[in-house]
């Protein structure tokens, strides 16, 4: 784990311009077009591209465009900061320290990400999974996110790929578990299982890296058998004895273990027995595809249903509709999470929000009544007519014609 981030205060200074090369006209076209999409002012000239950044955020422009370019385009592409107020020399000089654009990306998230990790600057908000039956919450998954220094929250997309790029994944994993832990003690959740997730690649030692969160719990009288840590790349584990030495440990501390993000390429995971979590958490978009498309809802059967066989609960995740929520219920799933029962937020939902989420469970897997007609009093039907077309209706047999005089 790193702790050295290049913070230092001057690292990226106020700047003037960005200028950008790149080797290819084709590279340098989407460069211009993600700069442009992400709202940049730019003109060429004979050093490539210019970008204005007087008056902008021009960190927060590159970051957008980078997004949209490939790993390669980041690598070939290089930048140059012409730094605010430096004369006509400045532009030479920003030059001769042009770097790759990937190099730049890394500067820049390690200065916000060091301030992050050192304010520990982590909000954590809960997203409620439903169980029904018997209609209950069943607990809280906890979310992390990032807190810049003029509050915006920092999506766990680019908190998590930061750290990951910058090798700071071990610190930013534990602070955002002791961070749900203490905010979950703040708020009363002493007795509700609550679902802490981890990166595999984080863990490197499992006593070293893990007895903190459970000395964090116990400290703040959360029960380890209320906590349940789930495996938040298990698709993506290439050491699976590592995985299991890890889950080994966190049962034999009390704590239950759950695999997160199962799509169809996860059922092999099923077959060793070492590595049997309480849970098996299926990814959503996987969930949703399920939901209109006939072999991948057959595989979420089949997963339901070997998990069942082997003990294990399946939560279905990313629940957004009735229809998805049928869906798996249909499938024999009991435990649902996603915004079609609540959103993540910073506090649970309260006792009365929780009631009308519940009803409406129950009232989507209730079958609704079918309608029935009351027979109504009439007066005879006149069927004297109906006789009629019926007799004039049946067809009297054809007689012989007379036979021809001769």
């Amino acid at each position: 784990m790193r702790s050295d981030l290049p913070i230092a205060p001057g690292s990226l200074p106020p700047a003037d311009c960005l200028l950008f090369s790149a080797p290819h006209s084709s590279v340098s076209g989407h460069l211009a077009s993600v700069l442009t999409a992400a709202g940049a002012q730019l003109e060429i000239c004979d050093l490539g591209l210019k970008m204005n950044c007087r008056d902008v955020d021009w960190r927060a422009l590159v970051q957008a465009a980078a997004c949209s370019l490939s790993p390669p385009e980041r690598r070939d592409i290089r930048i140059a900061q012409v730094p605010a107020g430096e004369g006509a020399n400045a532009i030479h000089a920003a030059i001769f320290n042009a770097r790759r654009l990937e190099e730049f990306l890394d500067e820049m998230n390690a200065t916000w990400l060091a301030d992050v990790l050192a304010r520990d600057a982590i909000a954590i908000h809960f997203q409620p999974l439903v169980q029904f039956p018997p209609g209950r919450v069943h607990g809280y998954e906890c979310f992390a996110r990032g807190v810049g220094q003029g509050g915006a929250l920092i999506a766990p997309a680019k908190l998590f790929e930061a750290a990951r790029r910058l090798d700071a994944l071990s610190s930013l994993d534990h602070k955002c578990r002791v961070a749900a832990i203490h905010r979950a003690a703040e708020l009363g959740m002493h007795h509700v299982q609550l679902f802490l997730n981890f990166s595999a690649a984080a863990i490197y030692s499992p006593a070293f890296c893990l007895a903190p969160t459970l000395a964090a719990a116990q400290a703040a009288g959360l029960a380890t058998e209320n906590l349940t840590f789930e495996v938040a790349d298990c698709e993506h584990v290439a050491d699976r004895h590592h995985l299991t030495e890890i889950l080994r440990f966190l049962r034999a501390q009390g704590c239950k273990v759950a695999l997160d993000g199962v799509t169809n390429g996860s059922a092999p995971l099923l077959a060793l027995a070492d590595l049997r979590p309480d849970y098996l958490k299926l990814e959503g978009e996987f969930v949703r595809q399920a939901a209109r498309r006939s072999p991948e809802a057959r595989l979420v059967r089949d997963l339901a249903e070997a998990a069942r066989q082997h003990g294990i609960i399946t939560v279905a995740t990313g629940i957004e509709t009735e229809q998805e929520f049928k869906f798996v219920r249909s499938a024999g799933i009991r435990v649902t999470q996603g915004n079609f029962h609540g959103h993540p937020a910073p506090e649970p939902p309260s006792p009365e929000q929780s009631a009308r989420t519940l009803q409406r469970v129950k009232e989507t897997c209730t079958p609704k009544p079918t309608p029935t007609t009351t027979p109504t009093t009439s007066a005879p039907w006149d069927i004297s007519g109906l006789y009629a077309t019926l007799a004039s209706s049946v067809r009297q047999p054809s007689q012989p014609d007379p036979p021809a005089k001769t």
